[in-house]
């Protein structure tokens, strides 16, 4: 295998059905060598049963065991053992945001500390999911971006590209429920000044099945820590 560019991430939990379609796709559609790293938090994971799916392309794919549960452990894990330059986060029941995978890897490569998809504004859109979750989503992303005057219009997203050496500026203080980490990542840009690029998506949440981990209680209030501790 080539030495890979990019490292991309799928922090996940009983992921197969939806990674049975994008890891494929995703290898399709790059433009640059990559690799996979699809974490779980256990080996009694669904989603290692791709290792035996003789029909998907699995040479760039390695998969990884977690050993501090939770999306933020999962990532941090996933940056430890990747090997590329620049890492990109996408979850893995979302394929349509795929599409603008070569975006931000060309917006890294201008020189972009941090990349974000944005659903939001620029054309961007959001479908499916949990009503109460993306009614949640807006709200507080319009408050992030007008009110504390942020400069990701999506601070939430989860579909995030950033160099592997301001890792350590980004991922301060992220440890959260889910993916509160995401907008952490996204409020520590603002902190640090990190030259930053969005790039609008469609997201469709979950097109391909499986169970969605959500939960608007535990969710909001993780949310709200982490932006009471920014104010």
């Amino acid at each position: 295998m080539t030495d890979p560019l990019f490292s991309v991430l799928f922090p996940v939990r009983n992921e197969l059905d939806s990674l049975t379609v994008t890891v494929p796709f995703l290898n399709q559609i790059s433009e640059f060598p990559i690799e996979i790293l699809i974490i779980v938090d256990d080996a009694e994971d669904t989603s290692l049963l791709l290792q035996h799916n003789t029909k998907v392309r699995l040479d760039n794919v390695r998969f990884l065991v977690n050993h501090n549960s939770g999306v933020f452990g999962a990532i941090s894990h996933g940056v430890s053992m990747s090997n590329g330059e620049y890492l990109i986060v996408c979850a893995a029941d979302e394929l349509l945001p795929l599409v603008d995978f070569n975006t931000f890897c060309n917006r890294l490569l201008e020189g972009y500390d941090l990349v974000s998809a944005t659903r939001y504004r620029k054309g961007g859109n959001r479908h499916g999911g949990n009503r109460w979750g993306r009614t949640l989503s807006r709200f507080a992303n319009w408050l992030i971006f007008r009110l504390m005057g942020a400069k990701l219009s999506d601070a939430t997203t989860g579909y995030k590209g950033f160099r592997k050496d301001v890792w350590g500026r980004i991922s301060e203080g992220g440890a959260g429920l889910g993916w509160s980490c995401a907008l952490k990542f996204s409020l520590n840009a603002d902190k640090y000044s990190l030259r930053v690029s969005e790039v609008p998506v469609i997201s469709v949440d979950r097109a391909f099945g499986g169970k969605s981990t959500f939960n608007l209680f535990l969710w909001t209030i993780s949310y709200l820590k982490v932006l009471l501790y920014k104010i």
